[in-house]
C-alpha cells in the first residue's frame, strides 16, 4: 500500500535523522549533564523540521496523492458497480469536490500528528537512556527498535484507505441519484456483529437496503457502511428504485 509506505519512509526519516544527530555527541563528549543541554537543541531542531512549514508541504502532498489514488480506484469500482449501471459518468462534482478536500486536509493533519508523535516518543526513549547511563550502542538500538507509531500508522493507513473510499463512493452515488444503498460487510470472522446484522435486517426497502437520507442506527449512531467504527470494511452498494419498488412489491402479495 503506497499510503503506508509513506508514512513509514516520514518515521524511518525521522528515525534517523535523529540517529544522525547525536550518534556523533553520544560517542565523542557523552555526559549526562551537558548532553541534556545539547540534546534540548538538537530536538528542537528537528522539531522544526519535522513540524514546520516545509514539513507540512510534504505532509500535503502525500496527503493529496493518497486521495488521488482513492479516487482512480474508486473510478473503476463506481463505473461497474453504479454509473454504468443507469447509463452516466460522474468524476467532479461540488459533493465530491467536498469530499476531496476534507480528505486531504484531515490527512495531512494525521501525517503531521504522526511525525509529532514519533519524534516526541523517539525523543522521550534519548533522555531516558542519557540520565539511566547507557552506552550510545544501546541508546541508537532502542531507537531503532521503537515500533509503536508505526503500528499507529498502519492502523491510520487501512482505516483511512476505507473511509476516503467510502465517502468518495457515497458522494459519487447521491450525485449519480441513488436515494438507496444495501449494507455489504466482508462476510468473514472479523466483521462486527452489529455490522452483520445490519446487513441483514430487513428494512422496508430491502434485506440490508437503506436511504442515504435515513441512516441505520449501527452501535447507537446513525452510520453509513466504511466510515465511523474504526477499520470498518464494510461497503455501500448502490440500489436503484425500481428494485427497491420490486421488494415493496412482493411484500404485499
Amino acid at each position: 500500500m503506497k499510503y503506508r509506505k509513506s508514512l513509514y519512509q516520514v518515521l524511518d526519516g525521522i528515525t534517523k535523522a535523529t540517529i544522525d544527530a547525536i550518534s556523533n555527541p553520544l560517542k565523542t563528549d557523552y555526559v549526562a549533564d551537558a548532553f541534556g543541554d545539547y540534546l534540548g537543541r538538537i530536538l528542537s531542531e528537528l522539531l522544526e523540521r519535522f513540524t514546520g512549514i516545509r514539513f507540512q508541504r510534504i505532509a500535503d502532498t502525500i496527503a493529496r496523492a493518497f486521495v488521488d489514488d482513492s479516487l482512480k480506484f474508486s473510478d473503476g469500482v463506481f463505473s461497474h458497480d453504479g454509473a454504468r449501471s443507469v447509463g452516466i459518468n460522474i468524476y467532479n462534482t461540488p459533493k465530491l469536490r467536498e469530499v476531496i478536500s476534507l480528505a486531504t486536509e484531515q490527512n495531512s493533519q494525521l501525517i503531521r500528528s504522526i511525525a509529532s508523535q514519533h519524534l516526541n516518543a523517539i525523543a522521550g526513549i534519548v533522555y531516558e537512556n542519557v540520565m539511566a547511563g547507557n552506552r550510545p550502542s544501546a541508546i541508537e538500538s532502542a531507537i531503532r527498535a521503537y515500533g509503536v507509531t508505526k503500528s499507529r500508522a498502519r492502523l491510520i493507513a487501512r482505516d483511512q484507505t476505507s473511509k476516503v473510499l467510502s465517502s468518495i463512493s457515497k458522494a459519487r452515488q447521491q450525485d449519480a441519484g441513488f436515494k438507496f444503498f444495501k449494507w455489504d460487510t466482508s462476510h468473514d470472522e472479523r466483521v462486527r456483529p452489529s455490522h452483520r446484522e445490519a446487513q441483514d435486517r430487513v428494512t422496508k426497502y430491502g434485506v440490508g437496503v437503506y436511504r442515504w437520507d435515513e441512516l441505520p442506527t449501527v452501535d447507537g449512531v446513525k452510520a453509513s457502511p466504511g466510515l465511523g467504527s474504526v477499520n470498518c470494511r464494510c461497503v455501500a452498494l448502490p440500489v436503484l428504485e425500481s428494485e427497491v419498488e420490486e421488494f415493496q412489491r412482493s411484500k404485499r402479495k
